[in-house]
């Protein structure tokens, strides 16, 4: 857990608004990725200001997770 902390370029609480194996029209179809709506930002520096209630495609750490 700890490395992820330190890769990423903010931390956020989410909801899963959509699996991207399931909506080819948003994006590319991928099992690493997802639609998810940014529910509370935790920690963000590296983060574009006013993500909180905004949907964004994140990469899954392990695909199909």
């Amino acid at each position: 857990m700890e490395s992820l902390i330190r890769q990423a370029t903010f931390i956020f609480v989410g909801t899963v608004a959509q699996d991207q194996r399931h909506d080819h029209e948003r994006s590319s179809s991928s099992d690493s990725t997802a639609v998810v709506r940014v529910d509370e930002i935790v920690e963000a520096p590296g983060a574009p200001p006013d993500l909180k209630g905004q949907e964004i495609t994140v990469k899954l750490a392990t695909a199909g997770s």
